[in-house]
Order: C-alpha cells, then sequence, then structure tokens
C-alpha cells in the first residue's frame, strides 16, 4: 500500500501503514506480494521498475518526476508489469 501521507520506514507497505513513496512499494514486491495499491495523489518521483512482476493499481494517482526530460516510469528487464489508473506525466 502506498499513500502520500505515508512512512518511510522498513516495516511500511500494509494499509494500516502505508508507504510514502511508489518507489518504496514497490521495493516490498516479492513472489507472493505482487501488487502494489495506491492511494490517490500526486507521486513526485520517477519510477523505474527491473525485473519485477508486478501489478500497480493507482486510480487516481498521479506520477510526475520533479526533473524535466525524466520518464515517469521505465521499464526494463521485466517479464510482466500492469499499471492501471495511475496518469503518468514526463518525457
Amino acid at each position: 500500500m502506498v499513500n502520500t501521507p505515508g512512512t518511510i520506514d522498513a516495516g511500511c507497505g500494509t494499509s494500516a501503514s502505508p508507504c510514502r513513496a511508489l518507489t518504496t512499494g514497490l521495493q516490498r514486491v516479492t513472489a507472493v506480494r505482487k501488487t502494489v495499491l495506491v492511494r490517490p495523489g500526486n507521486y513526485t518521483e520517477a519510477i523505474d521498475i527491473d525485473g519485477l512482476r508486478v501489478t500497480v493499481i493507482a486510480y487516481g494517482a498521479i506520477i510526475d518526476p520533479v526533473f524535466a526530460g525524466i520518464a515517469g516510469v521505465k521499464v526494463r528487464n521485466t517479464a510482466d508489469v500492469v499499471i492501471e489508473g495511475a496518469r503518468i506525466t514526463g518525457a
């Protein structure tokens, strides 16, 4: 679980203690835990998904990297990625 007023603690990732950043939420993906739920909000970060099988469900979320010319989402070496509902900005 990811939510803009979330935490950066090592134990984040649940509905009771959501992660603040998408990047942190993606770091919690495992062979068993393959879905990241993202609450509505503006996430000012660039996402780099490397080698993961993951579904990101993010209705109402905006992924907007801070720096111009940076891709909002980069997918590489990945077998299976699904991103639902997010608006992604950037180059």
